[in-house]
């Protein structure tokens, strides 16, 4: 019944994505899980068969106790799970010298032999083995599963739109949980209120890109970042840390509005200002030429105050709609690149190295 309501719903869904930016979404599921699903069946393969053999374990590296090996057994599985998975997988998902070994000998009992035999060709087919899994297989699986999110992120916005009366809620069995809404504090009966708190200790220990669910997102790990000075030599002054300061102010306002651009679909022409800061003339020139857009400052710059007057003045009848407010906006200063964008973008790139040095800082 469960697998007939998903079929119902996504026939449905289908029909009213018909024609709209939505229609292909889908496919495109059913295209990357298919994609997904085979890469995730060899590598499972691959961990449940020749992980499994310990004499390929003994030359590997890795943890290993030889308290209670014994090889006539270790033979024996080497033997039956090297077959299921020559039998089992396709040769495209086999590293090439794995194909040429078996093409070298009449059986895997034969193979068996040698790999027992001797060490070097025990790490041989070790190390391939790994490379090849730890390799190409695993950073294909890590990309479909990007490609995954991207998709699911339409996905539910796109049901969103197909069920707008409906309240969707995160998956509970991510190991990562987001909660929505108003969270409230704990107040028992000894009188004292306990404040709710948020906090990713224990989360962050346990980061481990190879593992989906303990894949912690870039967003996450930001929360972790601390404010820095970077560049410090013994000739820098109270001048050039005023001066880097204020441009950190436009670093970060070309970064907001690169983020804004890529969301919008278009790149803004020029950019107004307004504000204590806009009246310093060096942040705006060099906003400016960060940004490689004109600046327009206008005469007055204290717009919050300037705004609640407009405001009082619609209601007490001094204008008659915004359009006259709009019409009292005039430019003071129009600020231009004056900084070649080869410049610019090499001065951008500095700020970004900056930035991933103040990443991952606190501990806790």
């Amino acid at each position: 019944k469960t697998v007939a309501a998903k079929q119902a719903y996504e026939a449905r869904f289908r029909e009213w994505a018909r024609g709209t930016e939505y229609q292909d979404l889908l496919d495109k599921l059913a295209y990357v899980y298919e994609e997904r699903n085979a890469l995730y069946r060899a590598y499972e393969y691959y961990n449940e068969t020749v992980r499994s053999i310990e004499r390929l374990r003994m030359v590997s590296g890795r943890p290993f106790e030889m308290k209670d090996y014994y090889q006539p057994i270790d033979e024996e599985t080497f033997v039956a799970l090297m077959e299921a998975f020559d039998k089992n997988l396709d040769d495209a998902y086999k590293p090439a010298y794995f194909l040429q070994k078996r093409a070298e000998y009449d059986s895997m009992e034969a193979w068996k032999d040698d790999v027992f035999a001797s060490d070097e060709e025990a790490r041989a087919l070790s190390d391939a083995l790994d490379a090849f899994y730890r390799g190409p297989i695993v950073s294909k699986v890590r990309s479909l599963n990007e490609s995954l999110q991207l998709v699911y992120r339409d996905y539910m916005r796109a049901q969103m739109a197909f069920e707008p009366e409906k309240a969707f809620y995160p998956d509970a069995n991510l190991t990562l949980r987001v909660a929505y809404g108003h969270v409230e504090g704990y107040r028992p009966a000894d009188a004292i209120y306990y404040h709710p708190v948020s906090t990713l200790r224990g989360i962050i220990e346990k980061d481990n890109p190879d593992i989906f669910d303990y894949n912690i997102p870039q967003t996450l790990r930001d929360s972790y970042a601390r404010g820095a000075l970077v560049g410090l030599t013994r000739g820098s002054s109270r001048a050039l840390i005023a001066r880097a300061a204020l441009a950190s102010i436009a670093y970060q306002v070309r970064d907001l509005i690169a983020a804004m651009e890529r969301d919008a679909g278009f790149s803004l022409p020029s950019l107004r200002v307004d504000g204590g800061a806009s009246v310093n003339r060096f942040l705006m020139q060099f906003q400016a030429d960060i940004l490689q857009k004109p600046i327009d400052r206008p005469r007055m710059v204290e717009t919050t105050a300037f705004g609640a007057a407009f405001l009082a003045g619609l209601a007490a009848g001094v204008w008659s709609d915004l359009s006259d407010v709009t019409r009292l906006r005039h430019a003071d200063t129009v600020f231009t690149p004056q900084m070649a964008p080869e410049a610019a973008e090499k001065l951008c790139a500095r700020w970004e190295k900056a930035v991933a040095r103040s990443r991952s800082w606190a501990e806790t």
